[in-house]
């Protein structure tokens, strides 16, 4: 199932279930001293409060009327009352605490509506200050000749620096000649014994 259609499915459960939050979820929420809602009852092994949601008509095929669900995001879209438009929902509340350590710690319990942002994954991984390789990269702003990174158009959420790719193409389409010329063989017959790599190209001009 995608995550706006169990978005969908999550809101129409909570109008038809307006009593729902107040009796099963809210006794279990303590309010801390950052404000934050935290959860005090099931979380998954992600460190996220989670929790079973009833499910009334028209989705009664789903397995025991009730859908698994992370309570951060059921009280945005209780608030909402919309499906998140981005895949990530940030905590506010854990990139605000500068001695948190992090991981699995308890802002993932935090169920306060105005502590969750809903961000792109690129985003998130910023927001977090990961030091994972996606992440660094995330945060560039220029490439390793500090050239400009623009989004590439042809991949949907991927950067690329135009410049460096430019000078890269203009660079393989002359060795791919010179080499083709050194073996002395048509566009078709060439292709089809070495291929179109760089590296193969690179090869055959070191050959004596």
């Amino acid at each position: 199932m995608k995550p706006a259609d169990k978005d969908v499915m999550i809101i129409h459960a909570l109008a038809v279930y307006p009593d729902w939050w107040g009796s099963k979820i809210a006794p279990y929420l303590f309010r801390n001293d950052e404000d934050c809602l935290i959860w005090q009852r099931s979380k998954g092994s992600h460190g996220y409060g989670q929790i079973h949601i009833p499910i009334p008509p028209p989705y009664m095929h789903i397995p025991n009327k009730s859908v698994m669900a992370t309570l951060h995001r059921v009280a945005y879209l209780r608030h909402t009352g919309k499906p998140i438009p981005l895949p990530t929902l940030d905590h506010a509340c854990h990139n605000a605490a500068l001695t948190c350590p992090g991981g699995k710690c308890i802002h993932r319990l935090c169920a306060n509506y105005m502590h969750l942002e809903p961000k792109t994954r690129q985003q998130n991984n910023v927001a977090l200050g990961s030091k994972t390789p996606s992440a660094l990269r995330a945060a560039q702003t220029t490439c390793q000749n500090d050239h400009p990174l623009i989004a590439n158009t042809r991949r949907i959420g991927h950067r690329e620096c135009q410049i460096c790719e430019a000078e890269y193409r203009k660079v393989r389409t002359k060795l791919l000649l010179d080499a083709r010329r050194k073996v002395g063989l048509t566009q078709k017959e060439y292709g089809k014994q070495f291929g179109w790599s760089r590296a193969a190209a690179e090869a055959i001009l070191r050959m004596d």
